[in-house]
């Protein structure tokens, strides 16, 4: 499953936030700029960065979470983040 997300202002900020979302909820993350994954609570998956936009491929995930369910948070998260950034910029 695979979601593109529009790219940020600062890619540097946003993965620093998904970083810090990681550590908070025990979900293993590494990556920088261009590319990186994350792993724990039954989920897994890798990002992208690309020219206009963030790849984000989810490679495993519970049974039970559907992939509307998981696609929705998601773009929940990134949503909150972009409208946060533009605030702030």
């Amino acid at each position: 499953m695979t979601i593109k997300f529009r790219k940020p202002f600062s890619v540097e900020r946003a993965i620093q936030t998904a970083k810090n979302a990681a550590t908070q909820n025990n979900v293993s993350f590494s990556g920088d700029t261009k590319s990186g994954q994350a792993r724990g609570l039954g989920f897994a998956g890798r990002y992208e960065v690309v020219a206009d936009g963030i790849l984000v491929t989810i490679s495993e995930k519970p049974w039970y979470v559907s992939k509307d369910l998981l696609s929705n948070k998601l773009s929940e998260f990134w949503g909150n983040y972009l409208e946060n950034e533009r605030r702030t910029a």
